[in-house]
């Protein structure tokens, strides 16, 4: 399991800068993906509940000028019992866009 900014992914699924739709990127500027999107937020928030039950080892994968403040990643991490850290420089939120190559080294490595 790979979470990356928090966002859970297998994969075969991959959500974070862009949503994968039979291999395709989908734009989060689409509405309808959007929505689906803010729809799920409150379930991401709430999965939060059940990282203490992860019994796998989890990768983290956020960017060094991502959005998410510091403390909330320290916060994620302990809540999984195994945990590596990775951060991408020189990179914003959306890491799969800006850095590809880099991103799907660490899924195929994760797998």
């Amino acid at each position: 399991m790979l979470i990356v900014g928090e966002i859970v992914t297998f994969p075969s699924f991959f959500l974070g800068a862009a949503i994968l739709h039979n291999h395709a990127p989908v734009s989060l500027s689409d509405p309808g993906v959007a929505r689906a999107v803010y729809r799920s937020l409150k379930g991401f928030v709430k999965a939060r509940d059940r990282y203490r039950d992860v019994a796998v080892p989890v990768t983290l994968v956020y960017s060094d000028e991502d959005w998410s403040r510091p403390a909330e990643r320290e916060h994620v991490a302990d809540l999984l019992a195994e945990v590596e850290r990775i951060t991408l420089p020189d990179t914003g939120h959306f890491s799969a866009l800006e850095r590809p190559n880099e991103v799907a080294r660490i899924l195929r490595r994760s797998n």
